[in-house]
């Protein structure tokens, strides 16, 4: 026979298991009571029953029943008397009848369990139902509530809605959040709400007209600080060259100071000093120091020298860098940065340094004389503390040190006379090529 998963995959094999047993032909293998049934679904859908395998329950044999036509059939003999005939055909009426009422009562019984059979199948059906599609059906899902502050009024209630959230409005005047966007929520982001609970937004009217400041005479830096959150639509800056103002200083303003404004719909105009005429800075590059001050002094520029570093390009006391570089504009007075070259960077020498050891003279000539001990530390670009030598002499001696000296650096040495120190001294990097 078909079995119900064979359409329905997604019926558990637990459930499956429980129709195939109601429904089974062999009243052996059905559940003894309503009530073995019933627990049977109770368990069906527990964790320990997900793996459960297919009952299989044996097909029956066939029976050889005769059918009701067969057994009504009148079974033809040759009469031996009439008395006999008479008899016979009385028995055989009688067994008729008997066997008439027998199929009856066998029909009625098949009846009450065709009947029962399909009892059993509509609770089955109805218990599968109760517990699996009912539950989805009254089930409200959980969301979580998305923030929307910031947003316009109409994004918050879609987004909202696109939830399965209602919405309640409520409006008030907000200084710094632009008219028609969401102030705040409640409940707040992140929240886990059942589906169609109410979340109120709080949106913003728009700031109420205030009074225009006052920004004429201050620095361009302080008014932009003063107007970051101010919620003007826009600001407009405009610049102008003056030889009395100071440069970024704001000349003057539109609205005046005291108009009454709504900054969310008001475009504020300020207009800033660049100060005096710009000049088109030189290319100095390659330059001599004396080329280069020359060039900038006749463009109303002051130039501004320091040591560069080394190059194998640009000769010692040449232009190496420029800042700002060639081309900009600068207003005229303005220091030019001038970087100039060191020449061909300078490579670690090697230094040969005699120390001297002088051996005290003790005046008396008939002794031996006894020893000294002598150590020597030195620091170059190699070595650090570095012990030289440590040997006991009994006469003036001269050591070699050979110091490695990076440029723009100095080598250092210590000399101790019975670990008492008696001379220190440096050797400088030889500047003669």
């Amino acid at each position: 026979m078909p079995y119900p998963r064979d359409f329905r995959s997604d019926i558990p094999q637990s459930i499956e298991n429980v129709m195939i047993r109601a429904l089974a032909k062999n009243p052996d293998d059905r559940y003894e009571s309503v009530t073995e049934m019933l627990n049977d679904l109770m368990t069906a859908l527990n964790p320990d029953r997900a793996n459960e395998e297919r009952l299989i329950i044996a097909e029956p044999l066939p029976d050889k029943e005769r059918t009701e036509e067969d057994l009504e059939k009148t079974i033809k003999m040759a009469p031996i008397n009439n008395d006999m005939g008479s008899l016979r055909e009385q028995k055989m009426t009688h067994s008729s009848k008997e066997t008439h009422d027998e199929v009856e009562k066998k029909s009625g019984a098949k009846k009450w369990l065709t009947i029962s059979g399909i009892l059993i199948l509509l609770i089955t059906a109805g218990l599968i139902i109760g517990i699996t599609v009912l539950p989805k059906l009254f089930y409200v899902s959980n969301v979580q509530v998305p923030d929307v502050t910031g947003q316009t009024y109409e994004t918050a209630k879609q987004t909202l809605m696109n939830r399965k959230l209602k919405v309640i409005r409520t409006d008030r005047v907000s200084e710094t959040i632009a008219s028609g966007k969401v102030i705040s929520q409640s409940p707040g982001k992140g929240v886990e709400v059942k589906e169609n609970t109410e979340i109120s937004l709080s949106v913003s009217k728009g700031a109420s007209k205030v009074a225009m400041d006052n920004y004429v005479g201050y620095s361009k830096e302080t008014v932009e600080e003063a107007l970051k959150d101010a919620g003007y639509k826009d600001i407009v800056w405009h610049e102008e060259e003056s030889t009395s103002i100071p440069v970024d200083q704001i000349i003057r303003q539109n609205p005046v100071r005291g108009t009454k404004v709504i900054p969310s719909k008001t475009i504020l105009e300020l207009t800033y000093s660049t100060g005096a005429p710009q000049a088109t800075v030189p290319n100095l590059l390659g330059k001599t120091k004396a080329e280069a001050s020359e060039l900038l002094e006749n463009r109303g520029l002051v130039a501004d020298f320091t040591e560069g570093d080394y190059s194998d390009e640009v000769a010692e006391g040449s232009v190496l860098e420029q800042d700002p570089d060639a081309g900009s504009k600068v207003n005229q007075g303005a220091e030019i940065n001038v970087s100039l070259s060191k020449g061909s960077e300078l490579k670690p020498r090697e230094i040969d340094q005699p120390i001297k050891v002088v051996y005290p003279n003790k005046g008396d000539h008939s002794e031996e004389p006894s020893p000294i001990r002598v150590q020597i530390y030195y620091t170059d670009a190699n070595h650090t503390e570095f012990p030289f030598v440590d040997e006991e002499i009994t006469e003036t001696k001269t050591y070699t040190i050979p110091f490695t000296i990076n440029p723009d650096e100095k080598g250092s040495y210590r000399v101790l006379i019975d670990e008492k120190e008696q001379k220190t001294g440096t050797v400088d990097y030889p500047r003669s090529r």
